[in-house]
């Protein structure tokens, strides 16, 4: 639905695999990631993953290291804001690896949220930016349509970073 009212290249089933996972991150353009987010033990120990075509995974870890500076990374998955909790230095994952490479903002789940709702939710915020809304005022506008139509994960999307 998103890639209707938006032009923008989308990963679907077969087609997201590593490689193409990995040039979508390069690229210039908005980076919408909807896929399930697990956690597996990786080599920097326990941490989150995008699950990929055929099962396979794509760890945070996993980040090119020249990620690039973008405007926005959306990632609706499960608990796409989590990571591994460092002392001293915060949660390592998804979103402070695109932020600490100059990314914006991130807008990204604090606990599981419903495949229906992560839709609405992505549906009403990509709309409310191309009716000019600041990524702010479309985490705002997409929540409140999601709290209006009764789901109680509308306060899990959460916009990291600034506008």
């Amino acid at each position: 639905q998103i890639g209707e009212r938006r032009p923008c290249d989308l990963l679907v089933g077969a087609e997201m695999t590593r490689e193409a996972m990995i040039s979508a991150i390069a690229g210039e353009a908005c980076l919408h990631v909807a896929t399930h987010v697990m956690w597996i033990e990786t080599e920097d120990g326990p941490g989150p993953a995008w699950e990929l075509a055929g099962g396979a995974t794509f760890a945070a870890c996993d980040l090119p290291s020249d990620l690039g500076m973008k405007q926005l990374v959306v990632l609706m998955g499960c608990e796409s804001a989590g990571g591994q909790v460092l002392d001293g230095e915060g949660v390592l994952g998804f979103s402070r690896a695109f932020l600490e490479t100059g990314t914006r903002g991130v807008v990204a789940t604090l606990w599981p949220v419903p495949d229906g709702a992560a839709r609405d939710f992505g549906v009403a915020f990509h709309e409310a930016l191309l009716a000019k809304s600041s990524p702010s005022e479309a985490v705002r506008s997409a929540g409140r349509r999601l709290r209006e139509a009764g789901s109680q994960d509308w306060a899990a999307f959460q916009l990291f970073g600034r506008d």
